[in-house]
């Protein structure tokens, strides 16, 4: 019994680095950060999240830090080139979507 449980441990292992080197090749190539969630039979979720250092998800910017980059993309968009601006209405639509998300966010809580 003891031998059949350590196969099935050894198993998990393997799968779970094949996992690591799955989501860090995801990131790797995308240059984004890369998420795998993982539920196991025993109802423990395990999140592996893969990131360059110091980059940071879209979704893990708070309601203040989105403010300030649509402060900054609106600024921006207001000095660039006329075939610029298009790449900063789309941050600043970004940040819209996000700022009415967490809003919306904080009134169900």
């Amino acid at each position: 019994m003891e031998q059949n449980k350590s196969k099935k441990e050894i198993a998990q292992a393997e799968a779970d680095c094949k996992t690591i080197e799955f989501v860090l090749g995801m990131c790797k190539d995308t240059h984004s950060v890369a998420i795998c969630k993982r539920t196991y039979y025993d109802g423990y979720e395990v999140e592996i999240i893969a990131r360059k250092q110091g980059v940071v998800a879209a979704d893990e910017f708070t309601l203040e830090q989105f403010k300030v980059i649509k402060a900054m993309a609106t600024e921006m968009k207001a000095k660039a080139r006329e075939e610029e601006q298009e790449l900063y209405q789309d941050i600043i639509e970004a940040c819209n979507l996000n700022i009415v998300d967490l809003t919306h966010d904080d009134a169900d809580e």
